[in-house]
C-alpha cells in the first residue's frame, strides 16, 4: 500500500460556495472552479494518483489575520471535491476526516491523505 501524500496550499484558504442558479441554469460560481483545479493540480504535482482503498483525509486551514470567516465544513468540501478522480477515485472512500482551522504567519492549507487498509477498519 502507498504512502501519505501531503499537499501543501498556499494562499488564503478557499470555501466551497454554493452553485448559483440564473434563469434556471445552475453553475458552481468562477472562484470555486478556479481553487477546485488549483488544488487538483497542486496534488497532482505533489505526487497524487486515484487510489481505490479507504483513505483517512487532515485538512489544516491556516489564516494570517486570524479567525477564518468561513465555515470548516465548507473549507473541507471543497478540498475534497477538488481531490476527487486526483487522490482518490470517489470521495466515498474517506472513511475519516480531521479538518483544523489555525491562525499562523502566512495563508496556506496543508492536506494529507493516507491510505487505509481495508482490514483495520472492522470494529470488535
Amino acid at each position: 500500500m502507498k504512502g501519505a501524500i501531503t499537499v501543501t496550499i498556499p494562499g488564503r484558504p478557499v470555501p466551497k460556495d454554493r452553485p448559483r442558479v440564473v434563469r434556471g441554469n445552475t453553475y458552481t460560481p468562477a472562484a470555486t472552479v478556479a481553487a477546485e483545479h488549483r488544488i487538483a493540480l497542486l496534488a497532482r504535482a505533489a505526487g497524487a494518483r486515484p487510489i481505490e482503498c479507504p483513505v483517512a483525509v487532515r485538512a489544516e486551514f491556516v489564516f494570517k489575520d486570524g479567525r477564518a470567516r468561513a465555515d470548516i465544513d465548507n473549507l473541507a468540501k471543497l478540498v475534497l471535491d477538488a481531490l476527487n478522480g486526483v487522490a482518490f477515485k470517489d470521495d466515498r472512500q474517506v472513511v475519516s476526516l480531521e479538518a483544523t482551522i489555525y491562525r499562523g504567519q502566512k495563508d496556506l492549507s496543508v492536506v494529507t491523505i493516507t491510505p487505509i487498509a481495508e482490514e483495520l477498519l472492522w470494529k470488535t
